[in-house]
């Protein structure tokens, strides 16, 4: 019960519910979700990674198209970012916030 309350409240994005884990690993999509504010989970912009993810959760995963072909995968591995350049990209994002302040 205490978990579908915690889905009912919005704290799971619904096109992550079904990531195929060979898209992106629990712990790669909770680093590159760190980098963008929650209000920004559901639409995220389109220069972002986050969006990339997006557009492939829609397509692939339960109850979507199961199979993906060779060049789509590879081409998916070369541009979403690996859990290094995530962390990267919030360490980015930290520095430029003590910047401004």
């Amino acid at each position: 019960i205490a978990v579908a309350e915690k889905t009912k409240a919005g704290d799971v994005v619904p096109y992550f519910e079904t990531l195929p884990p060979t898209i992106m690993k629990k712990e790669q999509l909770d680093l590159l979700l760190s980098t963008l504010p929650k209000d920004q989970w559901d639409n995220p912009p389109e220069d972002s990674a986050l969006y990339a993810l997006k557009c492939y959760a829609e397509v692939y995963g339960k109850g979507k198209a199961t199979k993906m072909g060779w060049w789509d995968y590879w081409y998916m591995k070369q541009t979403l970012p690996t859990q290094g350049e995530i962390f990267d990209l919030a360490a980015i994002e930290e520095d430029y916030q003590k910047q401004r302040e």
